[in-house]
């Protein structure tokens, strides 16, 4: 983030962590009070979350599947109530999908998207959503290649 600022004068951000990642997410989110404006995860964990609770009432996403064999749905949930109730928080459980969405790619891409243009302030017309989410940000193969890169899929079979 002090990169970002220094080089490109960003001073607002938006934090997206997925699964072991969502442990950094809500400990800077947790610290950086002014700077972090928004927070969302997918299928995060709960260890080394404890900077949920400084969070509010900055706006927080949480996306998840319930049948995720490798960080089970119930961690977002556990987030959610974490989070407390002084701000907005969103928790999305997809039916059935697992560790990568995999069957909700799309409409998990989409809500991300949704969710950082209203914290960042970006009004997005409808035309203008059509166009930026016709094509995913990672396709089917490439997302289940980094989480097994990333030792994310230990144990969980991809269907």
């Amino acid at each position: 983030m002090d990169h970002l600022e220094e080089q490109y004068s960003i001073r607002r951000f938006v934090l997206v962590g997925w699964s072991f990642g969502g442990a950094p997410v809500f400990t800077v989110g947790g610290r950086e009070r002014e700077r972090v404006i928004g927070c969302a995860t997918v299928a995060s964990q709960t260890a080394g979350t404890a900077g949920i609770r400084k969070l509010a009432p900055r706006p927080l996403l949480l996306l998840h599947g319930t049948g995720d064999r490798t960080l089970r749905w119930d961690c977002s949930q556990s987030l959610y109530e974490a989070y407390g109730k002084k701000g907005h928080r969103q928790l999305k459980l997809f039916e059935d999908d697992d560790h990568a969405l995999t069957r909700n790619a799309l409409e998990a891409e989409e809500l991300l998207c949704d969710f950082i243009a209203k914290c960042i302030g970006l009004k997005i017309d409808n035309d203008e959503q059509e166009k930026v989410i016709q094509k995913p940000l990672v396709d089917g193969s490439e997302r289940i290649e980094l989480m097994e890169t990333g030792g994310d899929l230990e144990g969980e079979s991809i269907e």
